[in-house]
């Protein structure tokens, strides 16, 4: 639908520093899971087994813990996926991946884990990639082709793609705000957990001149 404007155009996930994210977008207690890997280019993500904790590159194959929304109870899927592949696998047949918010439901986890001899993906991911509106959603389906040099933005096309942030214009994707005297598309984009309204804002700008657009713009 973007195409009737622009064959791509910038939606609000940027590069910044480094945190914890819970696929699910609960919040993360840092201090619950140091020491943290060292900053990198590749993401990683949490793997438990018992009582232990590591990081690993996101691609690598492991089994995976999903959960029921509910009755909150975890299962382990005894398949190897990569962390992103066993995201989607959850959320598509049970809720999401698991997450642990207190040492309750971690003892859950590892007893719902005693099949497993090797460590398992949780849905925490360490990476770099913050979205513009404070959202914690770990939705990370871009292009891993295109190659990104230092501080980037990611715009949308068929796929998702990661481009730098500098010199780089295109069409954006706001949120459903007020706008006036603007050619504007609307679009309906069906989300995992509900529908949202974008608006596809019909001329061209770079991230950084589009930001002060919706500050400005969206809050009226």
């Amino acid at each position: 639908m973007a195409s009737q404007s622009s064959p791509k155009a910038w939606i609000g996930l940027h590069r910044t520093e480094h945190s914890l994210k819970w696929s699910n977008g609960d919040a993360v207690n840092d201090t619950a899971w140091s020491p943290l890997p060292s900053p990198c280019t590749e993401p990683t993500c949490a793997a438990i087994l018992k009582d232990n904790t590591t990081w690993e590159n996101c691609k690598e194959q492991k089994y995976f813990m999903c959960y029921r929304e509910g009755s909150g109870d975890p299962f382990l899927i005894e398949q190897n996926m990569a962390w992103y592949e066993a995201q989607s696998y959850c959320r598509e047949t049970y809720t999401d991946l698991v997450s642990i918010r207190n040492e309750g439901q971690k003892e859950e986890v590892k007893n719902k884990g005693m099949n497993s001899t090797i460590p398992y993906w949780i849905g925490l991911l360490y990476d770099d990639w913050e979205w513009s509106d404070g959202g914690r959603s770990a939705y990370r389906d871009w292009m891993t082709n295109y190659t990104t040099v230092g501080n980037a933005s990611v715009h949308l096309e068929n796929t998702i793609i990661a481009a730098p942030k500098e010199n780089y214009e295109d069409y954006t994707l706001c949120s459903e705000g007020k706008l006036s005297k603007r050619n504007i598309v609307k679009l309906l984009l069906i989300c995992m957990k509900g529908c949202y309204s974008i608006l596809i804002v019909a001329w061209s700008r770079g991230l950084n001149a589009a930001l002060p657009f919706y500050s400005l713009h969206l809050s009226s």
